[in-house]
């Protein structure tokens, strides 16, 4: 329990000191968490003028940081003597994404629309690369080297990426720049005194007026804007690097991504960092990236800046599964075909342009294929299609009715040598033209496949065979058919009202007349005996007509 208790002592203490080396003599801090306010205690308040807009911080956090166009937004600080000091030192720290190319105001102490001269203090993105300036004047003449102190540092940081940058001046030529927690170096300029204030009590976030004719406005987002009236140390610029959340664990967790396959050639690992100052990997390079052939498992230690990052991590390089590759085909004459890659991968991307999984060729040539299997492994492929000088299959029908029922189907496709017909009541037929057996008034849906050498075609036809002239007898007769299934013997009862001519007719599902049998009949019961011994299994369609219509039913013949 006593450990406890020391435990939380020291994390308050520890916290206190941290939270105390960051406030200490801050005269303005603008967190712009969803305002321009300013949190030191001092009320150097902001106006946001012209447009600036509240936009995401760096860690995606909404309305947390302001976005400035570049043209005309800014934000004005009705500022005090605490944001005047008469001497040294003096800091400035602020988080700053740039996406301009002209030179830049980050803040300015002294600065007012009607006029300006080279006063107070400022910092800075400008020149080529946009590097990071800070400067304090002498209330001399507007805009002359000899009216300011002035240094620049090193690094451009036109980069559209988040920054963070400090500024420290203690005197003439005693001032330093950071970036990221690194000591920017840099040069010195300009010849100006003592440092010096206008007459109006005014300063600026993002503008800066010189000669009351030339505006530097800043061009992306700014965010944690910091004015101390003391020097910042590198560990508090380490500190503000880090805040709010001190770096701690292992920062470069997944930097290598997931583990990953080759296949055949070799594969690059990249573990670039903004932060790094070395790297260590297991095959002995100090490099940012690797370049490996062999699987295996590889890793990396780094060691961070200043600001305190480090890290280490592993990746295994597993042997990929090798790519499916396309045949070679043909494409005839006057034909469309289709190069379909294998299923299971992504990113197509054919020489004719198409990113599709497939393709449509109509004429010879050779196609090139890369992609992505689900292990990883890139495929290259070259499909070569030669031509057939013959014409693609075509499938089509015609078909006449005849008696009783059936329909005979006319094949006349062209350019093929094999035929399947399937009917929607059942049936599939692979002979030239044959007829078939359509229930009265149902719609029959007949399709034909017709193949040849260069492919195959469909031809699709629906028909009805119209019996609307005759009665169906089926339900006066009372016609019953036993037993189901038949094996050899089929036995056919009904009833006639009236003396007639019956025909008894049996068709198979190719629509051959396999029984046939025509009689005069007196009225009453009658029962009638047919032989299916010999009829192989399958159905069969049975057909009884008389004078008053058509009675039929579907058998099945079983051995």
């Amino acid at each position: 329990m006593k450990h406890f208790f020391f435990s939380i002592i020291l994390l308050i203490t520890c916290h206190l000191s941290f939270a105390q080396s960051l406030t200490d003599s801050l005269k303005a801090y603008y967190p712009f968490n969803g305002n321009t306010n300013d949190a030191s205690g001092y009320g150097h308040n902001g106006i946001p003028l012209n447009g600036v807009a509240l936009a995401a911080d760096r860690f995606g956090n909404p309305n947390s940081a302001y976005y400035f166009d570049g043209i005309n937004d800014y934000i004005e600080l009705a500022t005090s003597n605490q944001m005047r000091p008469m001497t040294f030192p003096v800091s400035i720290s602020a988080w700053v994404k740039f996406s301009g190319v002209n030179p830049t105001i980050i803040m300015a102490s002294d600065n007012n629309n009607t006029g300006n001269t080279d006063s107070g203090f400022w910092f800075q993105l400008g020149g080529p690369g946009a590097p990071v300036g800070i400067n304090y004047g002498d209330a001399g003449l507007p805009c002359q080297s000899n009216a300011r102190r002035t240094k620049i540092g090193s690094s451009a940081l036109n980069d559209n990426l988040w920054h963070l940058v400090v500024g420290v001046i203690r005197g003439p030529t005693n001032m330093d720049l950071y970036v990221d927690c690194m000591n920017d170096g840099g040069t010195y300029s300009g010849t100006g005194g003592n440092l010096a204030y206008s007459p109006i009590n005014m300063g600026k976030i993002g503008s800066f007026n010189c000669n009351n004719s030339t505006f530097f406005y800043f061009s992306g987002y700014m965010d944690e804007i910091r004015f101390y009236h003391r020097e910042l140390s590198p560990t508090d610029v380490a500190a503000l690097y880090n805040y709010p959340t001190p770096i701690s664990g292992n920062m470069a967790t997944g930097i290598l991504g997931n583990d990953t396959t080759i296949c055949g050639g070799s594969i690059s690992l990249d573990a670039t960092t903004t932060w790094v100052a070395s790297y260590s990997w297991s095959n002995g390079s100090t490099t940012s990236s690797i370049n490996v052939s062999q699987p295996g498992t590889y890793w990396v230690n780094i060691t961070g800046n200043d600001c305190g990052q480090s890290g280490a991590d592993t990746i295994t390089v597993s042997a990929g599964t090798q790519p499916a590759y396309l045949v070679d085909t043909v494409v005839c004459k006057g034909q469309t075909i289709f190069l379909d890659a294998p299923t299971g991968y992504s990113n197509y991307s054919w020489n004719t342009g198409a990113t599709t999984q497939s393709i449509s060729v109509a004429s010879p040539g050779t196609y090139i294929l890369q992609a992505t299997n689900s292990s990883g492994c890139n495929l290259n492929d070259t499909i070569v299609v030669t031509s057939l000088l013959q014409n693609a299959p075509m499938a089509q029908f015609t078909y006449t009715f005849q008696p009783f029922g059936m329909i005979q189907l006319n094949n006349t496709s062209l350019y093929s040598s094999q035929y399947q017909w399937t009917y929607s009541n059942g049936g599939v037929d692979t002979t030239f033209s044959p007829q078939h057996y359509f229930p009265c008034n149902t719609p029959i849906t007949v399709t034909l496949i017709s193949a040849g050498r260069c492919g195959a075609d469909t031809a699709i036809q629906t028909i009805t065979y119209i019996c609307d002239a005759i009665e169906n007898i089926e339900q006066s007769i009372d016609l019953k058919v036993f037993p189901k299934p038949a094996q050899s013997m089929l036995n056919i009862e009904y009833e006639l009202k009236q003396p007639e001519n019956v025909q008894i007719y049996c068709y198979n599902t190719l629509g051959q007349k396999v029984y046939e049998q025509s009689y005069f009949q007196q009225v009453g019961k009658i029962t009638q005996t047919i032989s299916v011994n010999k009829w192989v299994e399958g159905y069969y369609l049975l057909q009884i007509t008389t004078e008053k219509g058509i009675a039929t039913q579907k058998i099945w013949v079983k051995k």
